[in-house]
């Protein structure tokens, strides 16, 4: 088996993929599975012409030797490529090459964040049209014009935000993100059911945005919990002289649905866990 997975697709992002992988490898440590892993599929995915062939070169090499009986066998390793902003080309140097998922990160950076926050979600979505949506901003926001959001676009109760310099998760120049980051959280809430959407972004010292991941929970009972909202993931280096934004909201639209749920919810104890590669 031979897994095409986009790391930066929305649609279908990589947890489906991963899920897939883990369990044959549970099932048979052996099992002939290999994955490649880049910026590629549905949307944001840049889909670089380079990175394209070069994905597909692989797949030649896996359908000669099993469907003609041609070349060499193929290696079953996890093949993953860094991705980069849309301007920036693909190189086959950023491919990395791994035998398990696991071990695309060597270690997990950790940030604290003291400051609570207090989210409303409305019954209204404060936000409407695809305008907003941080990965409209990044690809197509230079070719399709957005009109200036109203005042009653951007409820600042719905976000909370958290930020750290990329310095502080680092020992090196620039940070690598291997894997999926997650977030930790307590959250109280009397509602009986309450959205929980995570975006990260990486904020450039000129103040351009990259969206590196994001995730989502739906947190069912209300009362005050602590919970774990995982993201999808994605190899990812941020500079370090960037910023690591955290978006904690209740609205992530139009990307996804928002809950019909009115609620407000005092979320804290916020932690930041990195996968990162060295």
């Amino acid at each position: 088996m031979f897994q095409v997975q986009g790391l930066t697709d929305d649609l279908f992002p990589l947890p489906e993929a991963k899920r897939m992988l883990l369990a044959l490898k549970s099932i048979d440590p052996g099992y002939p599975i290999a994955a490649y892993f880049g910026d590629i599929g549905h949307p944001r995915a840049a889909n670089k012409t380079e990175e394209r062939d070069y994905m597909l070169g692989l797949v030649r090499q896996w359908f000669a030797y099993y469907l003609r009986g041609s070349g060499t066998v193929p290696p079953n390793v996890i093949y993953a490529a860094i991705t980069r902003p849309p301007k920036q080309g693909f190189d086959p140097a950023d491919v990395i090459t791994v035998a398990s998922f696991d071990a695309l990160a060597t270690r997990t950076a950790s940030k604290t964040f003291d400051a609570s926050a207090v989210l409303l979600n409305p019954i209204d979505d404060p936000v409407t049209g695809f305008c907003w949506d941080p990965l409209f901003m990044e690809a197509w926001s230079a070719t399709m014009a957005c009109p200036p959001p109203p005042e009653s676009a951007v409820v600042p109760e719905s976000l909370a935000v958290y930020q750290a310099p990329v310095a502080e998760f680092t020992r090196r120049g620039s940070l690598l993100i291997a894997g999926q980051p997650a977030v930790h959280l307590r959250a109280a809430t009397t509602s009986p059911r309450v959205q929980l959407n995570v975006r990260l972004i990486d904020v450039a010292r000129d103040g351009s945005k990259h969206l590196i991941t994001r995730g989502t929970l739906i947190v069912e009972g209300g009362g005050t919990v602590d919970v774990t909202i995982p993201t999808y993931g994605n190899l990812w280096q941020a500079r370090r002289g960037d910023t690591l934004r955290l978006e904690i909201t209740n609205v992530d639209s139009p990307y996804l649905a928002t809950s019909h749920v009115p609620s407000l919810t005092t979320i804290s104890q916020v932690q930041l866990d990195v996968p990162v590669r060295e």
